[in-house]
């Protein structure tokens, strides 16, 4: 009920107010939230600490603690900022996609339609990947996203709703392997999430140098199939600006790549991105636990 009441709230500020006040509304209840949400604050933290530790940093210091805690802390606010602007994509034109983001790397995508194999798009939960998908679909790529369905039906609706309503088309986990094949005989581009497991069958490798199970299915299909892995990452540059970094692609043709080698290329670019972008990756529980 909490949450349906969150999104439902700032749904409507990112439709009904100016983006600015959108975004000070939303920075004073993630500021709420860090304080108040122990659980999802100690996941963060726990999650950040991996990554300190993968840099080389002693996370018992002190100040590497002080630091942890305000890279936390800024990670809660930009999570405010990224649902002001999915929940406000319903304004999102061409012109405001010119104005305010940097896109590179289309090139790679027509390189990878060009091939008639359709698309596997890579990318984590890092910035607003959401908003990726509907820029994508905005600029008439046929985007499919894999998603995980909320628990709650009506945070549900209102994330479908939000996809749907910019012709990004939506393929719930339970559905993921055909779908996705489907989509791919269509020529078609099939985005999805590699930091996070959530189908309770996916393999053991290292990330950020520790064990982590990460999802199989982007390796599965491209060996299958043979068509192309691409990566897309979309992050803040600044206050009001962002940036769509698109880059590959693997080409997954099963005679030439191994299954390892197309593991680690996935695993380097995933960290590459998430050292650059600490602040903006946004899993709120404990993922090596």
């Amino acid at each position: 009920m909490v949450k349906i009441i969150y999104f439902s709230l700032l749904h409507f500020l990112a439709l009904h107010l100016p983006r600015r006040i959108s975004y000070a509304i939303a920075w004073f209840i993630a500021n709420l939230n860090f304080f108040l949400n122990r659980a999802s604050r100690r996941g963060v933290i726990a999650n950040l600490s991996v990554i300190m530790e993968f840099k080389g940093r002693d996370i018992k210091d002190n100040s590497t603690k002080r630091e942890i805690e305000r890279i936390a802390r800024r990670t809660f606010i930009n999570f405010g900022r990224y649902l002001v602007d999915f929940f406000g994509a319903g304004n999102l034109t061409r012109d405001f996609i010119n104005r305010k983001i940097e896109i590179n790397g289309l090139e790679v995508l027509d390189k990878t339609i060009k091939n008639n194999k359709g698309g596997i798009f890579v990318s984590v939960h890092l910035g607003n990947w959401e908003l990726g998908a509907i820029v994508l679909a905005l600029l008439e790529y046929p985007i499919n996203v894999v998603v995980l369905p909320h628990k709650n039906e009506k945070v549900d609706e209102l994330f479908v709703e939000k996809r749907t309503s910019k012709h990004v088309k939506v393929i719930p986990i339970g559905y993921a392997l055909r779908r996705c094949f489907e989509a791919l005989r269509k020529n078609e581009i099939v985005a999805v999430l590699g930091d996070r497991d959530t189908t309770l069958n996916g393999e053991v490798h290292k990330f950020f140098g520790k064990r982590c199970i990460l999802p199989k299915g982007p390796v599965d299909i491209a060996l299958r199939t043979g068509c192309n892995i691409v990566f897309g990452f979309f992050v803040r540059k600044s206050y009001d600006k962002c940036l769509f970094e698109i880059n590959g692609p693997i080409e997954a043709d099963r005679n030439n790549i191994s299954r390892d080698e197309l593991w680690d290329k996935i695993i380097v670019k995933m960290e590459e991105m998430i050292l650059k972008y600490p602040d903006q990756w946004f899993v709120f529980y404990p993922l090596w636990s």
